[in-house]
């Protein structure tokens, strides 16, 4: 009986170094940057990246816009996905048609900021360059964020997304 009491509390010693490590090692934060091109214009791609209302009309992965408040570049919002996942947003930067800023957050999870600044390439041409990043708030989303969150993979179907909605925008 003691020697099983022995190899338990040896084990949980090694979880809890191997927690402590991890926590060490593994940043709280995780973050891209990525350009993007468009098939439209300057004001196509802004509407469509400053409108989150509409969201949820085209992004896959969102199913609600909740608790809409304030004017133009002061606004602030939730988005729910389809999993209940809520994500609030506070619009920082909104200079038109050429770069908009967020502070992001969800409760226990994470703080964050987005940013996007548009430039005009060539007629029809746009590229968008975007930040992504989030910092973790606790161990658990430490992991979490390590496991599933792809800051740059966020972004580039973000974009596709935008993408496909302008082009449908286009045809109507």
């Amino acid at each position: 009986m003691k020697t099983i009491l022995l190899i338990s509390l040896g084990l949980v010693l090694i979880v809890g170094m191997v927690m402590v490590i991890f926590a060490i090692i593994i940043s709280d934060t995780r973050s891209a940057t990525h350009k993007v091109r468009f098939n439209a214009t300057l004001e196509q791609v802004w509407t469509i990246y400053t409108t989150p209302a509409r969201q949820p009309e085209w992004r896959t992965e969102i199913a609600t816009i909740e608790h809409m408040n304030g004017d133009f570049g002061h606004r602030t919002w939730t988005e729910v996905d389809h999993r209940g996942l809520r994500i609030s947003f506070q619009e920082i930067i909104a200079e038109p048609p050429r770069r908009y800023e967020l502070n992001t957050s969800s409760d226990g999870y994470f703080e964050g900021h987005y940013s996007a600044v548009f430039e005009y390439i060539e007629p029809g041409v746009v590229e968008g360059t975007f930040t992504e990043s989030m910092t973790t708030q606790t161990f658990l989303a430490k992991i979490m964020a390590l496991v599933f969150v792809r800051p740059r993979a966020m972004i580039e179907n973000y974009a596709a997304q935008a993408q496909r909605e302008i082009d449908r925008r286009r045809l109507q």
